[in-house]
């Protein structure tokens, strides 16, 4: 069972025990290619939503509620009001846009809810270019694994022999281990602590600063490669070259029996309407298409302050979907757009660093003390 239109019947899809979770749902809508604009005919309809539970659950100590997505064969999550806003203080992409639906969109809707959505821009920060990219960069990752997959597909799992390992360790498992675990607080030690800096501005400046520093020495990576991080870490703490060397190996060869896994349950697992995208265009077009749509969004959040949902280029994203870009001009246009989004972070004055969090605390607090009296 889907749902096929925006008409939502609790009785229908919902299968919890939350007996008060429609009366007190106050706001529900649809959500995804529906509200975007770029759904198929035969697109399913998606929903999230958000609720205030009885006092019982805030002042009792036997219930507790943050979500509810027990839905039957329907996508919906109805998220707890606090719940949802401490998720909006992030600029989640998901979730943020929720406030940004066009009221056609609407299934549910209080008179509680305009006072969330007349002050939903408390909720817009800087932070969107890490939320918006990451979840961008999410897409990236699996249409050049997939890519690589379709192109050069691993041909047998990964002996030790070829990583010049011997068939089993030639240190001790719990003396490897010890190496590992010294590796990876030398990693941690490079998380600088920055909460020392009571000036909030500031903080987040230097933040930024370090970061860019390290997106150019790491070149065209957003990020540093977890391996090349690794090996970096394992050369700076006391472990000898013959233990480093050893311990290398083995991160090498997991690495390759993870991705060998990973490329055989990609297989099995594989998504019909997805493969064929692939077969087709030699890459997976339904991927690229949010990837752009979210880079879109991100540079959109940072230059206007405004979340645009129902998208403006809806066509021109359903011709992506198409196969209208190839991979080659995908890559390209991706590593320019978010070298643009970065410029717009560092120069950009519309938005905060962070969100107000005190007056999204108080915003939350009138909301359920009006809708309790």
């Amino acid at each position: 069972m889907v749902a096929t239109s925006k008409d939502f019947s609790f009785q229908e899809y919902y299968s919890g025990n939350l007996d008060w979770l429609e009366k007190r749902t106050i706001f529900l809508t649809v959500h995804g290619s529906r509200s975007y604009g770029t759904a198929l005919p035969e697109s399913d309809y998606d929903f999230k939503g958000i609720a205030i539970p009885p006092k019982d659950y805030y002042f009792g100590l036997l219930d507790k509620f943050e979500q509810a997505d027990k839905f039957n064969g329907v996508d919906c999550t109805i998220y707890e009001l606090r719940k949802f806003c401490a998720l909006a203080t992030n600029c989640n992409p998901n979730i943020i846009e929720i406030l940004f639906t066009d009221p056609d969109m609407f299934v549910i809707k209080h008179p509680i809810m305009d006072k969330l959505i007349q002050n939903r821009n408390l909720f817009l920060s800087k932070k969107a270019r890490w939320s918006f990219a990451g979840y961008a960069y999410a897409q990236l990752k699996r249409i050049n694994s997939h890519y690589k997959w379709l192109k050069n597909p691993p041909t047998h799992k990964p002996t030790r022999k070829e990583f010049d390992l011997p068939e089993h360790t030639s240190i001790p498992r719990d003396q490897l281990k010890a190496a590992e675990a010294l590796i990876v607080k030398k990693m941690d030690q490079w998380n600088f602590n920055f909460d020392v800096i009571e000036d909030r501005d500031k903080r987040l400046e230097l933040q930024a600063k370090i970061h860019n520093t390290l997106y150019e020495i790491a070149g065209a990576s957003m990020f540093l490669e977890n391996e090349k991080l690794h090996k970096h870490a394992a050369v700076h703490t006391a472990l000898s070259q013959n233990i480093i060397e050893i311990v290398v190996k083995e991160k090498k060869y997991k690495s390759k029996m993870n991705e060998w896994t990973a490329y055989n349950k990609w297989k099995e697992e594989r998504n019909p309407e997805r493969a064929a995208l692939e077969a087709k265009f030699g890459f997976d077009s339904k991927h690229a298409m949010h990837l752009i749509r979210l880079l879109r969004v991100c540079e959109e959040v940072l230059t206007t302050g405004e979340v645009k949902v129902k998208r403006p280029d809806a066509a021109e994203l359903l011709e992506i979907r198409n196969g209208a870009w190839s991979y080659e001009q995908l890559i390209e246009w991706s590593t320019a757009q978010d070298k643009k989004i970065q410029e717009l972070y560092d120069t950009t004055d519309v938005l905060p660093y962070e969100p107000n969090k005190k007056a999204i605390n108080k915003l939350c607090m009138e909301m359920m003390e009006e809708y309790h009296e």
